[in-house]
């Protein structure tokens, strides 16, 4: 007789084993980023209505740049968040809304520490795209498989 060294909440209702995606918080951090940048832009070229596929192409990769050394520190909170919270619930929707949560509310706080430093940073667009990239990354991708 095997020992079963998962707890009984990672098996599915065919009594297989589910494997848990490590990934996940790289994954839903990474595709976060892109998917903002992709609608800041979308959002900036209608609103500049400009054409010059350079400054498109340079502005987004800025865009990526700035999010992904700015949201670093979120990124550790959120991969920590989920190598614990993965002990006490299991994978699952509750699980995944926690972390929407938790990530959210991660940066919610890099928003308000960078509108305290810089007086013109009031634009909510910011605030609204990745608020809503994170809760469709989130839940899109699976915790396992």
């Amino acid at each position: 007789m095997r020992l079963q060294l998962l707890p009984k909440h990672f098996k599915n209702s065919r009594n297989r084993m589910k494997v848990l995606n490590k990934e996940y918080p790289l994954t839903v951090w990474l595709s976060t980023l892109l998917l903002a940048a992709l609608v800041l832009i979308v959002r900036l070229l209608f609103l500049y209505r400009t054409s010059d596929f350079t400054d498109v192409t340079k502005l987004f990769f800025i865009i990526l740049i700035l999010s992904l050394v700015l949201s670093y520190p979120a990124y550790l909170l959120f991969n920590y968040s989920f190598k614990r919270l993965t002990m006490f619930l299991g994978p699952g929707i509750r699980l995944k809304l926690l972390l929407a949560v938790i990530i959210l509310l991660e940066m919610s706080l890099t928003f308000f520490v960078l509108g305290q430093r810089e007086d013109r940073f009031n634009d909510s667009l910011f605030y609204y795209v990745y608020g809503s990239c994170i809760l469709i990354c989130s839940l899109f991708f699976k915790i396992t498989y």
